[in-house]
């Protein structure tokens, strides 16, 4: 093994030791609730991409934890360290850029704003899961940019925005982008920002959207009970008044809403 100073000093013997620590077999990586700082994620990756690029010769510090066939890195669970930031969300943005076999990204509670969601989204041409929950700064802005990455139709199938801080703006971006989208099945927001409103128009956007396969969609505790139940009610007969006069597209007929309210402790929902 090297020496410490010849890979990155300090710096990168902590990110070994985090990495060891938290890699799976399967390729999972767990970091969370670890207090990690953006230097800290920029480390880690320099260390994981040094290590994939090695681990195939057997040069590899992570060698013990790589398979015959090399570190394949398919989850990163980071969530949970707010220093984060839209530094490391950076540099999460240059191992997704390098890793194809990343599919599953974990950022809640990380820090990170609208700058941030913008590169990871820019980078996320792999991913079919991406958990932002918890980021209370991305707000409308960061929405468009996840508005972006959807419309593009990548394998991305479950996206969390939970207490994002996103509105019905940010909302109708993202419904308005699912027209163009026939891989995402999931999507949950739960702010207080989107009204029942705003949470009808874009779920009407979406239900008239031509190739989206939408499944769930949830608004957490975003609305009074009453509003949310009410607007499932319409949709869904809406939805069946269309399949009984043979209008529905090919596309739509499999579309299945689930609206799920949760209010603390109390939590009711309603599935066709």
């Amino acid at each position: 093994m090297e020496p410490p100073e010849a890979a990155g000093g300090e710096a990168s013997v902590a990110a070994r030791r985090w990495i060891r620590e938290g890699l799976r077999e399967d390729g999972c990586l767990y970091l969370q609730s670890k207090d990690l700082s953006s230097a800290d994620v920029t480390a880690i990756v320099d260390e994981l991409l040094r290590s994939m690029a090695r681990s195939t010769s057997g040069a590899s510090p992570l060698a013990s934890t790589s398979s015959r066939s090399g570190l394949r890195l398919t989850q990163l669970t980071l969530s949970y360290n707010g220093r984060v930031g839209d530094e490391g969300a950076r540099h999460i943005a240059r191992l997704l850029r390098l890793t194809p076999s990343l599919t599953s990204l974990y950022v809640a509670w990380c820090g990170i704003g609208p700058n941030g969601v913008k590169v990871l989204t820019s980078a996320a041409r792999s991913l079919t899961s991406l958990y932002l929950g918890f980021n209370g700064k991305v707000g409308n802005e960061g929405a468009r940019h996840l508005a972006d990455l959807i419309a593009t139709n990548t394998p991305l199938q479950h996206i969390g925005a939970g207490q994002c801080n996103i509105g019905d703006e940010g909302l109708m971006c993202i419904a308005r982008a699912l027209a163009n989208n026939s891989n995402l099945r999931t999507i949950f927001f739960s702010d207080a920002t989107i009204t029942p409103g705003g949470a009808r128009a874009a779920i009407e956007e979406i239900i008239a959207g031509s190739n989206s396969l939408l499944e769930g969609l949830s608004f957490g505790g975003m609305a009074p009970y009453l509003e949310v139940e009410a607007l499932w009610i319409e949709l869904r007969n809406r939805k069946r008044e269309q399949q009984r006069k043979g209008t529905l597209a090919p596309a739509l007929a499999l579309l299945r809403f689930t609206v799920r309210l949760t209010s603390g402790k109390n939590s009711k929902g309603r599935r066709a």
